[in-house]
């Protein structure tokens, strides 16, 4: 992987843009040496209240490997995947929308998914795909378990179908 920070993930002057289109890839790392069916097990990943991942309009797959807090070293040895803008808005089954039906005690609590371009200076790319309780992004949601359960099975079954490439691979194919 580079050590300098590719020239298309520089932000520089450019704004934030979200717009996306509902077949847009969102590229993702996962752990190396963990066969396809445990790359996204549930103790391994924190899914919520958000996803970090690059957009395909402004990456390619290998440039989540790549990590300037790791001075260039990069992921070289991860995986690469992705999750489609459409297929992330599905997180709750087949509607970006879920209600949490309150009682005497508690009102009800809706729960949607929304993609946003989060730019960092040295990643234009960096996106989210955020769970928002009541329409808010909260930094410490804690999601009811059979929600959590739900988005954690449906992340791992599109993840781990869709691989582009499997550890050490993208290394391999960007001849480092």
């Amino acid at each position: 992987m580079p050590t300098d920070t590719p020239e298309r993930l520089l932000r520089g002057e450019r704004a934030t843009d979200n717009q996306f289109d509902d077949d847009e890839k969102l590229y993702r790392r996962f752990l190396p040496n963990h066969p396809t069916q445990d790359i996204f097990q549930i103790e391994r990943y924190q899914f919520y209240p958000a996803m970090s991942v690059n957009r395909e309009r402004y990456s390619e797959p290998h440039d989540v490997l790549y990590d300037k807090v790791l001075n260039g070293q990069g992921f070289d040895d991860w995986g690469v995947t992705y999750i489609r803008v459409k297929q992330a808005l599905l997180l709750f089954n087949t509607s970006p929308l879920y209600t949490v039906q309150g009682n005497k005690s508690t009102a009800d609590v809706t729960y949607t998914v929304s993609v946003e371009h989060h730019p960092e200076e040295d990643n234009y790319a960096h996106s989210e795909i955020r769970i928002l309780k009541d329409g808010e992004y909260q930094e410490n949601l804690n999601l009811p378990t059979g929600l959590k359960k739900q988005v954690r099975s449906y992340l791992q079954w599109v993840l781990q179908n869709q691989v582009i490439y499997q550890s050490g691979e993208a290394k391999a194919k960007q001849g480092t």
